[in-house]
């Protein structure tokens, strides 16, 4: 046999040996990998969380009678608001030392004198007329006496249209109108003399002075912009749909005042102190609706607005209860108008009324999501007219899942329940699952 062939022969059987002595290691080791997996324990959570009521806190409601309070903003207007124009012309001649923007005057105090020399001889000049006139008239009475007396000496009969003409009524009749007139003239003539001297019209503030002395001025020419002191107005505006919230209004309250016997509270938060109230009477709905924001405007009418007469003031200066301050023209406020009375209504909290007007109500340890009738909201409260009895427990607590029928227990049942139902949960979960898991954990990092 060739030695060389004997070689190869065991060098092949060699090879296949050791291959097949690989595989099997290989099948073997895939094996104990298949049964490690295939036996490996399943961590299970066998103390898994109980399943506890939502803690929540709650108010007790009542069905009552409440006066509601509808807040609206509004701009402070002067009652009185005058343009001054002189009603003759001439020349400035004196000027007022109260006459300059701010000063406060009373009615029948003088802002300016206008040259009254022309007006004073206009007065002469009608006197003089006057006086040729009721020479002619006394003289045609004479002329009609005479000829009265001729016409009865003559006596005879003529037309009653003759006769007026002999008696001279017509010449009587046009020196009386002649008469007249130069009254007329000359009150005339007097009325515009009292005119040259501009008085104010009533008590009131100076906003702007516009001539001066030496002025030359014209009916057509603007003297002096004056506002009154004695009253002025807040035009507040609110929806139109609270009108028939607000006390005494009726649909006939367009033509006739509202005058509802509670105050209107008045503030300014950007001017006055918090504590800084005006009160104020609701007067007067405007039938017509703001041009740009389409709401409402209602008048409420304040006395003494700038406290010049604390004596006639609608609200003490010196009341313990809040301090007092001026209303100025022009300024945004806001306004506290009096309610219609509410009867069996109950109210509520606007952060508890929830979506779609509904209210979560505490029922025998469930949540009841319950739909409630809104007859009115303000600024602070909703005042429901149906859906609620006295008595019922209504939720405060924002939940975070909310479902009907979901168990609810109240917060002050138990001081600290909240921390004992955390470490019972924690509690629940078994030592012996943890440790399996660590074993299984380090059972797969050894792999």
């Amino acid at each position: 046999m060739n030695p060389g062939i004997i070689h190869y022969q065991r060098i092949s059987g060699f090879s296949y040996r050791t291959f097949l002595f690989c595989l099997a290691l290989l099948a073997g080791a895939f094996a104990t990998v298949w049964l490690i997996y295939s036996t490996e324990p399943t961590a299970q959570k066998e103390g898994a969380l109980k399943k506890s009521p939502m803690l929540v806190e709650v108010i007790e409601v009542n069905r009552a009678d409440y006066t509601p309070r509808i807040k609206a903003m509004g701009v402070v207007k002067p009652a009185q608001r005058v343009t001054m124009k002189p009603q003759v012309s001439g020349s400035v001649v004196a000027v007022s030392d109260k006459f300059i923007p701010g000063s406060f005057l009373n009615k029948g105090d003088w802002l300016i004198k206008i040259d009254a020399r022309d007006y004073e001889l206009n007065i002469a000049q009608a006197e003089a007329e006057l006086a040729r006139a009721q020479t002619s008239y006394q003289l045609e009475l004479a002329e009609q006496e005479r000829a009265k007396t001729s016409f009865k000496l003559l006596g005879k009969n003529v037309s009653e249209e003759k006769t007026s003409l002999i008696l001279r009524e017509p010449q009587l009749r046009q020196a009386k109108a002649e008469l007249v007139a130069a009254e007329s003239a000359l009150a005339e003539a007097q009325l515009d003399l009292e005119r040259t001297i501009i008085l104010m019209p009533f008590d009131g503030q100076v906003i702007s002075q516009d001539v001066n002395l030496g002025s030359q001025v014209s009916p057509s020419d603007t003297i002096s912009n004056i506002i009154g002191t004695d009253v002025y107005w807040v035009e507040s505006t609110l929806p139109i749909a609270k009108l028939k919230w607000l006390a005494n209004y009726t649909h006939q309250s367009f033509n006739s005042s509202l005058r509802a016997t509670e105050p209107v509270y008045i503030r300014n938060k950007t001017t006055w102190d918090q504590s800084s109230v005006r009160e104020g009477r609701l007067s007067q709905v405007i039938a017509e609706l703001d041009q740009d924001t389409r709401m409402a405007r209602v008048l409420v009418e304040v006395t003494n607005p700038l406290g010049l007469n604390s004596d006639s003031s609608s609200d003490s200066q010196d009341s313990p209860q809040k301090s007092w301050a001026p209303l100025i023209a022009g300024s945004y406020v806001e306004t506290e108008l009096p309610g219609k009375t509410l009867s069996d209504t109950v109210r509520l909290e606007l952060e508890y009324l929830r979506k779609k007007n509904t209210v979560w109500v505490m029922q025998e340890q469930k949540l009841d999501i319950r739909s409630v009738e809104v007859a009115l909201k303000d600024d602070n409260f909703a005042y429901i007219s149906e859906g609620l009895q006295s008595g019922e427990r209504v939720i405060t607590t924002d939940l975070a899942t909310v479902k009907q029928g979901a168990t609810v227990r109240l917060k002050t049942m138990s001081p600290g329940i909240e921390e004992d139902i955390n470490q019972l949960s924690e509690a629940d979960q078994p030592e012996d699952s943890q440790s399996t898991e660590q074993g299984v954990s380090d059972e797969a990092r050894a792999l």
